[in-house]
This record gives C-alpha cells, structure tokens and sequence, in this order.
C-alpha cells in the first residue's frame, strides 16, 4: 500500500481546495477546507506525532489487538477527494487470502454533508463479487478536528 501514500494526515487543511469552485457567489467552504461562509478562517491543526510515536519498527499496535503497518516519518495516508488536490479514488490490488479487513481511516467532512454518503470503501473479490462500506456523516464518518458528543438525542 505504501505506493498509494500521497500526504501526511498532519497536512489535511493546509493545502488550499481550489477547484472545482463556483464562479459565482456563493456559501462555499473555505479553501483551507474547514470553517464556513461566517468563520472564513477557521482552522485545524491536525498533529499526527501522537499517533507516529507509537509506532515500533514500522508497526502501529492497537487496543483492538489488529496491528498496522505506518511510517514514522513522511507520507503515511492516501488521500481521496472530489477536490483536484488529490485522486477521486484509489485502488490497490491484494493478494492472498483472508477472512477481514482492518482500514485505518482519517478524513473531514462538515454538516452539509451530513447524512449522506461521504465515501465508499468497496472490496471487490476475485470472482467479480463486491462488498461495499458507505462512509455517512455521523453514523460512521466523523470529522478528524472533532468527536461527536453522542448523548442520543442529537443523533
């Protein structure tokens, strides 16, 4: 996978999201790609060394007991986006055989997109068959700046 790595988390609204864009006024998203029409300059700064720090000979382990494999230094996400900044998607052929899959995922999105589907994972098998996993602000997709305070009545 290490071939699909196209960015550092870290550096996630430090690009400038320019196209596609309106030409004409609208309510757009800022070009750091966080904040809205009435915060224009709201930021995030997004701090991976945490979760590099944990990182022993290439390894990330997790509390999940499911261990990923992460550089500690240069690109360590692949980037997807409808914004010209990076790919629309990305795909990255498998070998061998196995009965799951663990992804590791990091991404933004905002209340516009609530609701809906933000992302797609899909696993397609050898014999044409697929799996799909739709990502859907908030019920599985949350934005990287924030956790969603759940008390059950929001959601």
């Amino acid at each position: 996978m290490d071939g699909a790595l196209n960015d550092s988390v870290s550096k996630i609204f430090k690009n400038e999201y320019l196209m596609p864009r309106s030409p004409y006024t609208t309510l757009q998203l800022p070009k750091q790609g966080i904040g809205e029409w009435c915060h224009p300059q709201t930021t995030a700064d997004i701090d991976d060394s945490g979760v590099r720090s944990k990182v022993r000979d290439g390894i990330l382990s997790t509390t999940l007991g499911v261990p990923f494999r992460t550089p500690t230094v240069g690109n360590n996400i692949a980037f997807t986006s409808l914004w010209k900044n990076y790919p629309e998607r990305v795909s990255i052929e498998l070998n061998g055989k196995a009965s799951h899959i663990y992804l590791l995922l990091a991404g933004t999105t905002n209340h516009m997109q609530s609701h809906i589907v933000n992302g797609i994972v899909k696993v397609t098998y050898k014999d044409g068959s697929a799996e799909v996993l739709n990502l859907i602000n908030p019920d599985n997709w949350c934005p990287i700046e924030q956790d969603y305070f759940v008390d059950g009545a929001a959601f």
